[in-house]
């Protein structure tokens, strides 16, 4: 009873509230009637009751660690391939209009790129600094359209891959 009175007084709280705190990592953007307005930097951020809301993302400099694929290259050799990114939030206006949930859409666009470039490579390119520096650049195109600012892509493991299938009868 009490927990369901506390909730009810909070979120009228954070209806009529005229202005909001913003941490110094963080930054915002604030929607007038469900849209987009302004953005909403650190420090006392002012907004109209009712009918503005700010919503916040942390910008800090973060790392996503992509588990390992097994790809193929050009001239049929299996490599093993994992990823590690080094990003932040540059455009919080874009990545909250334009993202779901998290930066799984990072991941998922870095595979994609290094899966392409590595299957059109032979095994030699796949180890090389060019090949890196290429995902890297290739990533930092596509990811800035969601507001990801990219500052590194490294191989956390880059080695031929034994497969080994067995077979039932």
């Amino acid at each position: 009873m009490w927990e369901k009175l506390f909730d009810l007084l909070i979120g009228w709280w954070d209806a009529v509230k005229l202005f909001e705190i913003i941490d110094q990592y963080e930054e915002g953007i604030i929607l007038r009637w469900g849209r987009f307005n302004r953005i909403a930097r650190s420090g006392k951020c002012w907004k109209w009751p009712i009918m503005e809301e700010i919503l916040t993302e942390d910008i800090r400099t973060d790392t996503l660690n992509l588990s390992t694929q097994s790809l193929t290259t050009d001239d049929g050799v299996r490599v093993s391939v994992s990823l590690v990114i080094r990003f932040h939030i540059s455009n919080v206006e874009r990545y909250i209009l334009k993202v779901k949930g998290d930066d799984g859409i990072l991941g998922d666009m870095a595979m994609g790129i290094a899966e392409q470039m590595i299957s059109d490579s032979e095994v030699d390119y796949v180890h090389t600094a060019e090949l890196k520096a290429e995902i890297k650049e290739e990533l930092i195109r596509q990811s800035s359209e969601f507001g990801f600012r990219v500052t590194n892509v490294n191989f956390a493991d880059n080695s031929k891959a034994n497969v080994i299938r067995l077979m039932n009868d």
